[in-house]
């Protein structure tokens, strides 16, 4: 049996779709039948590609599992070529047309055949894994054209053993074993990712057991540009919310936070890009009087916790704001997934978990109370659920997902800082289609595309909500080069106050 006992999961909502075009330029052969066929990028997927070529394109997730006995090469074959089949994403590739025409550069295409050489083996320590990665990123930009847009490269693990001041590398012998998942953006990003992890290891131990063949998995198609499937939107109009307080007595929250902490982001502008990352749990017991407390007070999990997280930025600021400044506005982002609306049952599995629109949402805090009133801290968590739930049963998302795009594409220029300074994911419960396993032990670790956090428009900080049952994560993450580890800690500490405060009170 394979058992997973580590995962490191780079957790980021973007959306990619396209269209399907006849063109001469890429020639597959299927059943003895030749066909052509060229994808353009769809509007969600620019959009986002069009973000990340701001950064970084390019993406690695490290996990660990077991097995009960060796994996041999024919285990690996066979493990991988179910998994390649029932996964369209992992056999694209992407030709770059060149030209300063965003919308029309990108397309996609599939490959012929996808063989699985695309698993490397290295031997390297913890701390080399990132050379790795940089290695594989490297191999995979300079073969965009013909080759798919992913990686697995396996870690040869040793331990480190001092030996009259000599390091030894004594290899582990077991049956456990490192992978790192090396992929573009495009092929895997938000929870979908858990899910390619997952399958995998469910294929691998099929393929030791020979419980499945090729001919037992139907191979899923690659699949239109998500807006294709979507229900007709009408018209509408972009309504985006007012970037300006409404009142004197209103203050937005990064405009506070940059003026508090302006000498530390100054003195952090050159530090390394790397991800902050804090983690608050609770309890069995915690958990289940939290969901209780949710349930009672007519809110959702997800609007307790961006309240929660809300009033927990609001004590950050408290502090250096002055007498007349009763009320804080935290503009926060959240993300709708778009495959809830997908019109074909067929395709709604068939995208990444980066098939989300960023929805924005304006908090307001009322400073007079305290930023530990439990009262209002009920009360906007049920205004908060009450004003997602209507967006969800509008089909709002739908009606702006056009519009939206058309303003990140060609009116959102970077020239002004967006207002945002919390973006939040409920990654258990974004969708109904796609979500990792109750028991899973996959957990975050270096959120890479939050090295920009709080610089080049994006939120100070990420939170990711994990809820089961019997446990309650809440990752925080933010960027080193704008937020000092001591900040970090305190709104983590301030977020873990307010849960225990919520609990207690329940």
């Amino acid at each position: 049996m394979l058992r997973r006992i580590l995962g490191r999961i780079n957790l980021r909502q973007v959306i990619f779709k396209q269209r399907r075009t006849k063109t001469q330029e890429v020639v597959l052969f299927r059943n003895n039948q030749e066909t052509t066929y060229l994808r353009k990028l769809g509007l969600l997927e620019t959009m986002y590609h069009n973000l990340h070529l701001k950064g970084s394109d390019i993406y690695d997730e490290y996990f660990e599992f077991k097995t009960s006995k060796n994996l041999t090469n024919e285990d690996l074959n066979l493990g991988l070529s179910l998994w390649i089949k029932r996964h369209p994403w992992l056999r694209i590739s992407m030709k770059d047309r060149g030209g300063g025409d965003i919308l029309n550069r990108f397309h996609l295409f599939e490959v012929p055949e996808v063989t699985t050489e695309v698993l490397s083996n290295v031997q390297c320590s913890e701390e080399e894994l990132s050379e790795v990665a940089r290695d594989h990123f490297k191999l995979i930009m300079d073969n965009t054209e013909r080759i798919p847009l992913w990686r697995l490269v396996q870690i040869q693990p040793y331990n480190q053993v001092s030996d009259n001041d000599c390091n030894t590398h004594e290899w582990n012998t077991d049956f456990t074993y490192r992978w790192l998942f090396v992929h573009h953006h495009i092929v895997s990003d938000g929870i979908y990712i858990i899910m390619l992890i997952q399958d995998l290891l469910f294929y691998l131990e099929h393929a030791q057991e020979r419980s499945l063949s090729l001919e037992d998995i139907e191979e899923l198609p690659f699949p239109p540009a998500i807006e294709d499937l979507l229900p007709h939107a009408g018209e509408s109009k972009l309504s985006l919310p007012p970037l300006s307080p409404q009142n004197e007595s209103e203050l937005y929250a990064l405009e506070a936070y940059e003026a508090m902490f302006s000498s530390e982001i100054r003195s952090l502008a050159n530090s390394p890009e790397v991800t902050l990352h804090k983690e608050m749990n609770l309890g069995c017991d915690q958990t289940k009087l939290f969901h209780q407390l949710c349930r009672d007070n007519g809110t959702t999990i997800t609007g307790l916790s961006l309240a929660v997280t809300a009033y927990a930025f609001s004590n950050l600021l408290k502090d250096s704001l002055s007498s007349e400044i009763s009320t804080v506005v935290v503009p926060a982002i959240y993300t709708i997934d778009l495959r809830r609306y997908i019109l074909d049952e067929t395709y709604s599995k068939l995208f990444p978990g980066c098939a989300s629109l960023h929805m924005s949402l304006y908090i307001r805090i009322n400073m007079k109370n305290g930023t530990n009133n439990m009262s209002d801290i009920l009360s906007t968590a049920a205004k908060i659920s009450g004003d997602i739930a209507r967006v969800v049963k509008d089909k709002e998302p739908v009606k702006l997902f056009r519009d939206i795009v058309h303003h990140d594409l060609y009116l959102n220029n970077s020239k002004t800082k967006d207002p945002f300074v919390i973006y939040f994911t409920n990654a258990m419960n974004m969708d109904n289609n796609v979500t990792p396993n109750r028991n899973c032990n996959l957990k975050l670790h270096e959120f890479k595309v939050l090295t920009h956090v709080g610089i080049q428009c994006m939120p100070v900080f990420a939170i990711i909500v994990w809820t089961r049952e019997s446990k309650f994560t809440l990752e925080s993450l933010s960027a080193a080069n704008y937020t000092s580890v001591t900040t970090h800690s305190l709104l983590s500490q301030h977020i873990n106050d307010i849960f225990q405060l919520c609990i207690e009170y329940y």
